[in-house]
């Protein structure tokens, strides 16, 4: 096993957060602030290299149906394939329909009046999400 990023792709900001080794935790890696998509995709590799990361999660929205969320998912898809090739680190996407809203929901309870950690919380919930469907799977 090795370590995933997770990331909260935004148009302004992309929420980061790391695994452990072992896939058991998940740990804010901060946010970087992009102007454009070559700047997010630097920003990833660079921690790539320096972390060993060997796989990347990126959220993907989806309606509440499942189903791909029009022009931001087709936009993320196409960010997901440009950062496999530019890396050479694999890409899965994973469902975030509700993990924007459940970071916003835990900055608001935390007394957090700034947006900005919002998208790394996102991507840890995002992460989380994704460690514990690989463990269920892992056990049946």
């Amino acid at each position: 096993m090795g370590k995933i990023l997770a990331v909260d792709y935004g148009t302004v900001r992309v929420g980061l957060a790391l695994s452990d080794e072992e896939q058991q935790w998940a740990f804010g890696r901060g946010i970087a602030s992009v102007a454009s998509d070559a700047e997010a995709i630097a920003a990833i590799d660079a921690i790539l290299k320096k972390e060993q990361v060997e796989k990347i999660v990126l959220g993907l929205p989806l309606t509440l149906r499942g189903e791909e969320d029009g022009k931001m998912a087709t936009k993320i898809q196409d960010f997901g394939r440009r950062l496999k090739e530019a890396t050479g680190v694999s890409v899965e996407f994973e469902d975030e329909r509700l993990s924007s809203e459940a970071a916003h929901q835990l900055a608001h309870d935390a007394g957090k009046k700034s947006t900005a950690p919002v998208d790394e919380q996102t991507a840890i919930l995002l992460l989380e999400s994704y460690l514990q469907r690989q463990r269920h799977a892992r056990s049946t």
